[in-house]
């Protein structure tokens, strides 16, 4: 199976960074998801909500509400589960703003062995959560009928419009 789609690490492609998505394209990347609108880790104006072309590539933004993530990684295995399940449930979908969900795989296994000696920030980010990481999965699994984002490039390029590095 071929990998269609780039996620950069913590999110960290920033608008500064366009020249990036023009390099994602040649290597053959149809649609990154690697920023999201974050009040005090991004120029939150110039980061977008809804599905852009950046440089001709597609940009399918992770999903935000009340300016915080929730779909995914340590923002889906720390927050609150009551607050969790509310800002999920209030996300409303639409095709040119796709409710992303995503894992990192290693979430899956909750008894991995856990390096000593990190930092309580890291320890935290890496395994606070992972216990209870299957039950959220498998709630917010069945919340909506899932597609892989590459079956819906098509509607995306359709949709995006083209924004300012």
């Amino acid at each position: 199976v071929a990998v269609r789609g780039y996620r950069a690490p913590s999110f960290s492609l920033r608008p500064e960074h366009a020249w990036a998505m023009e390099v994602l394209g040649e290597v053959g990347f149809a649609y990154s998801s690697s920023r999201h609108a974050v009040p005090g880790r991004t120029r939150v104006g110039r980061e977008p909500r809804r599905v852009v072309r950046i440089r001709g590539l597609l940009e399918i933004p992770v999903p935000t509400r009340l300016g915080l993530p929730f779909a995914g990684g340590a923002w889906m295995r720390l927050w609150p589960e009551a607050l969790w399940r509310q800002l999920v449930r209030g996300f409303r979908p639409r095709p040119e703003r796709p409710l992303v969900a995503y894992l990192h795989p290693w979430e899956l296994d909750p008894a991995q062995p856990q390096l000593p000696g990190l930092p309580w920030r890291t320890r935290l980010r890496h395994y606070g959560g992972l216990a209870g990481f299957d039950a959220r999965l498998r709630w917010l699994l069945r919340q909506w009928h899932w597609r892989p984002l590459a079956a819906e490039l098509e509607t995306f390029h359709r949709l995006a419009q083209e924004a300012v590095a």
